[in-house]
């Protein structure tokens, strides 16, 4: 099995849920509770833009999803809750090398590869959210293939149950 192509797809600000769709923001980073409440943030130190995130993130930073197709017609897919447009570009236009042609199967070479090539970028940020985009759709594409849920190829199960909370 040989990955044969990738896509990518953002998700526009306002484009799903009430919050901050209104107004036009990402749900994600500037509506609802965020945008009515003082939270602690990486630019907190800086008055003008310790409110919310919305006053510094900038556009490109909602949602994106990355879908991974092989030769025999299996697929991964992951949605990542930020890094947009920026996370795509990044995936396009660099990681993507390190994935056509590749057994699927691979994910830690894969992903090595992927992580050792982008330091001269840095470690974080837009950085991170791409490659656990690609990261994610390659356990999706594997676990699918095998016909398991993601759990299994991840060590197995843990716990009976998980407590949760309404």
């Amino acid at each position: 099995m040989k990955i044969t192509d990738l896509k990518l797809y953002t998700v526009k600000a306002g484009d799903t849920g009430a919050r901050g769709a209104a107004q036009g923001e990402s749900q994600y980073w500037g509506g609802g509770w965020q945008a009515q409440t003082l939270i602690s943030n990486p630019m907190s130190v800086h008055p003008k833009y310790a409110r919310i995130r919305s006053l510094w993130m900038g556009g490109g930073q909602d949602p994106f999803v990355v879908e991974i197709f092989t030769d025999q017609g299996a697929s991964g897919f992951c949605a990542n809750y930020g890094g947009g447009a920026f996370a795509c570009s990044i995936i396009d236009q660099h990681l993507k090398r390190f994935l056509i042609g590749q057994d699927p199967f691979n994910i830690e070479l894969i992903w090595d590869q992927m992580n050792r090539s982008t330091l001269p970028y840095g470690l974080g940020g837009v950085i991170s959210m791409a490659l656990a985009g690609v990261d994610l759709a390659l356990y999706d594409l594997v676990a699918k293939a095998q016909k398991l849920p993601v759990y299994k190829i991840l060590g197995g199960q843990t716990k009976e149950n998980i407590p949760c909370y309404t």
